[in-house]
């Protein structure tokens, strides 16, 4: 078993969900069953987390990394 860790550093000219208020965001991280998620920075379409997580690797992996915008 490895250990992965993941730096979470920022995030830019996020689209703004609606013309009134900017976006409360967040990140988050999901390796087999394994869920972490960043503090939400709120009112910021520009945010920096600057956070570290630990995740463990028990076999070979792929490394994706969607970006998911809802809108509504």
């Amino acid at each position: 078993m490895d250990r992965l860790e993941v730096s979470v550093v920022a995030a830019t000219n996020l689209l703004q969900r609606n013309k009134l208020k900017k976006n409360n965001s967040f990140a988050r991280i999901n390796l087999g069953n394994q869920k972490q998620k960043t503090k939400t920075i709120e009112k910021s379409n520009d945010p920096e987390w600057k956070e570290v997580f630990s995740l463990y690797v028990y076999s070979i992996f792929y490394f994706i990394i969607f970006v998911i915008f809802f809108l509504l």
